[in-house]
C-alpha cells in the first residue's frame, strides 16, 4: 500500500463521513442494480474490500446480508464497528495480503481502494485476494480511476465539511504522471482562526484492457463496465470506472 499518505479524513472519520454520505447511498443503489442483472438472487453474503466507514456494508447487513468488511486503516474500522454493531463485521486488513478463510457470494471494493495499489504486481496480488474471495459464479464489483485527457477533470475539487460548528472548505489539485499512471491530488483545508491543512495522495489510474487483463488471468469473466453510477452505457471517458465481472474459477494452465 502507498504510505506517503496524508488524509485529514482519515484521521478523521466522522468527517470522511460528511463529505461521502451521499457517495455510498449511490454505491448499493448501484451494487444492488449490477446483482439484479448478473444473479439469480441477492447475495447472502457480501465482502466489501476497503469498507471504510462501513456505511455500505451497514445498509446490506440492514437488508439480511452477511456483510463483512475489511479497511487499511484501523480509524475506519473502529468507527465501523461503533456505528453499525454486531450486525456486521469488520477487520482491518491489507488488500493484497488479507485472507479471511472463505468465500463470498458478491465482492466489492469502491472508493478507489485499488487505486492506493500502485505497482502491477502488488495490483496482481489484489486480484488474488478478489479471487480467493469469491464464491465460483460470484460477482466482484469494482470501481477504479480512468485515464482521461486532463487530470482529474471530472474528480471532485471542492469540499466541505463542519468542525465545531463551522463550515470548512477543501480545495484539490490534481497532477498526473502519464508514464507511471499515477495521479497526485494535493488537497488543502482552510479552517476558521487555524493554520491552513494540506492533504497529499497518490492514486493509481487503470485502463479498461489492463483491467480485463487481470481479471481474466485471476479467473475473472467481465459483465460490464460503466463510467458512472448509472449504469449508463456511455463511451468511458469518465473519471471512474464501474467493473462487473463472474468469478469461474482458477484460470487453467495450458498442459
Amino acid at each position: 500500500m502507498y504510505s506517503g499518505i496524508v488524509n485529514l479524513l482519515y484521521r478523521r472519520p466522522d468527517l470522511y463521513e460528511q463529505v461521502y454520505h451521499d457517495d455510498h447511498l449511490r454505491a448499493v443503489e448501484f451494487c444492488d442494480a449490477m446483482f439484479a442483472a448478473h444473479l439469480p438472487a441477492r447475495p447472502a453474503t457480501l465482502l466489501d474490500l476497503g469498507s471504510g466507514t462501513g456505511c455500505e456494508v451497514g445498509m446490506f447487513a440492514a437488508a439480511g446480508i452477511d456483510a463483512v468488511g475489511v479497511d487499511f486503516q484501523p480509524s475506519m474500522v473502529a468507527l465501523a464497528r461503533q456505528s453499525v454493531g454486531p450486525a456486521a463485521r469488520f477487520h482491518v486488513g491489507d488488500q493484497r495480503s488479507v485472507r479471511l478463510g472463505r468465500r463470498f457470494d458478491a465482492v466489492i471494493s469502491l472508493g478507489f481502494t485499488i487505486a492506493n495499489v500502485h505497482t502491477n504486481a502488488d495490483i496482481d496480488r489484489t486480484f488474488a485476494t478478489y479471487a480467493a474471495h469469491t464464491e465460483i459464479g460470484g460477482i466482484l464489483i469494482l470501481e477504479t480511476l480512468n485515464l482521461t485527457d486532463q487530470a482529474g477533470a471530472n474528480l471532485p475539487a471542492e469540499f466541505q465539511v463542519s468542525v465545531d460548528g463551522h463550515v470548512s472548505r477543501g480545495t484539490a489539485e490534481f497532477t498526473m504522471n502519464h508514464r507511471t499512471q499515477l495521479l497526485t491530488r494535493r488537497r488543502t483545508w482552510r479552517f476558521p482562526d487555524l493554520p491552513d491543512e494540506t492533504d497529499h495522495a497518490v492514486f493509481r489510474v487503470l485502463f479498461p484492457k489492463e483491467l480485463e487483463m487481470y481479471l481474466t488471468r485471476h479467473g475473472f469473466h467481465p459483465l460490464s463496465l460503466y463510467d458512472n453510477p448509472n449504469a449508463t452505457p456511455g463511451p468511458l471517458t469518465g473519471s471512474t470506472l464501474f467493473t462487473t465481472a463472474r468469478y469461474e474459477g482458477p484460470r487453467k494452465t495450458p498442459t
